[in-house]
């Protein structure tokens, strides 16, 4: 039986350990992909270090990773979409196609829903199987390193695109990966100043690297005061990619009347909200989950291929999938914003 290397959470304990297991077969409807690069996710650093989101929601043992792309290698009966050869990156969000959501179109939303790496196996191995309609045909000019980072860049474009940032003032929370996508994003669709407010000191220089107007330590009580002096008291929209509740809070005080805010971040927890302020300011707010299934895939593309949107700064590191624990070490460290791995034999 053929083999293929593989990072596992094997036990229910903090780390990841490095696995000969054997390499998956496609059924019907599926496709293998030959990896040929995945990238480390946020969600992933949770897995490693299996805080209580993952001791709920990780059942080991369990091929982890989900951001990837790879060439298809071999297809199941019934796949029409791709062949082998194909060069594709992957939607990790494995959809049902007939509860009330999917007929509806919200495939992102599916009441069954299963994510690649946390249901199921995942990417960080040599092969893939998925079901093959998650397949995104990428062209040859896109390298797989930024094929590996569209699933990411696909929350952050949802997230943008959802508040309508054309013309309007923008306040970022959070400049993780995704936070730092949305800047690029944002300033792509044509938002008319944006300011980040990020305490990570690497974070915060790369969103003046590229391009924030103002970057802020939200720590500190008197940014606050310079980001009502930068939107002239306030701002039109605020993008939430951090999770954190001071980032919520900061945002309903600095949004004006009428505002809206994109939330992505998640807080992991329950914790108080001022909902007076929230409703007597008249603010809307959309919840942003995933991807739309596959709108968002497209409207990406074109801000890629069109080079709108350059996402290389973002990666700070290059490693082979077997010191995948070096990555993790940096990001935990804040040594590190994105992270691209390469599986043994890849290209």
């Amino acid at each position: 039986m053929a083999t293929m290397l593989a990072v596992m959470k094997t036990r229910p304990e903090p780390g990841v350990d490095i696995r000969e297991v054997p390499v998956p077969e496609p059924g019907d409807g599926e496709i293998r992909i030959r990896v040929q690069r995945s990238s480390i996710c946020g969600t992933d650093v949770h897995i490693y270090r299996f805080d209580p989101w993952s001791r709920e929601h990780i059942h080991p043992p369990l091929i982890i990773g989900h951001e990837t792309a790879g060439v298809v290698e071999s297809v199941g009966r019934g796949v029409k979409n791709v062949k082998e050869g194909d060069r594709v990156a992957v939607e990790t969000h494995i959809f049902c196609s007939s509860c009330r959501m999917c007929l509806l179109g919200e495939f992102h939303l599916c009441e069954n829903l299963q994510t690649i790496g946390i249901d199921r196996d995942g990417a960080y191995a040599e092969y893939l199987v998925v079901p093959a309609v998650n397949a995104w045909k990428i062209p040859d000019d896109l390298s797989f390193e930024i094929a590996t980072l569209m699933e990411p860049f696909g929350n952050a474009v949802y997230t943008v695109e959802e508040a309508h940032v054309e013309g309007k003032s923008v306040l970022i929370t959070g400049a993780g990966p995704i936070g730092l996508m949305g800047l690029l994003v944002a300033r792509a669709l044509g938002a008319s100043r944006i300011a980040v407010a990020e305490p990570q000191p690497l974070r915060a220089r790369m969103a003046r690297e590229l391009g924030a107007d103002l970057v802020v330590d939200p720590t500190r009580p008197e940014e606050e005061e310079a980001l009502r002096d930068f939107f002239h008291g306030a701002a039109d929209v605020h993008l939430e990619f951090s999770g954190a509740p001071a980032a919520f809070d900061l945002g309903l005080r600095v949004l004006r009347n009428g505002g809206t805010v994109s939330l992505l971040g998640l807080a992991g927890r329950t914790f108080a909200y001022d909902w007076d302020t929230f409703i007597l300011k008249g603010l809307r707010a959309v919840g942003i989950h995933g991807r739309r299934i596959f709108a968002t895939w497209v409207r990406a593309q074109e801000l890629l291929s069109s080079g709108k949107v350059d996402l290389f700064p973002l990666i700070t590191h290059r490693l082979p999938l077997e010191d995948i624990v070096k990555g993790f070490e940096a990001i935990l460290q804040g040594e590190a914003v994105k992270v691209v791995l390469t599986p043994p034999g890849a290209a």
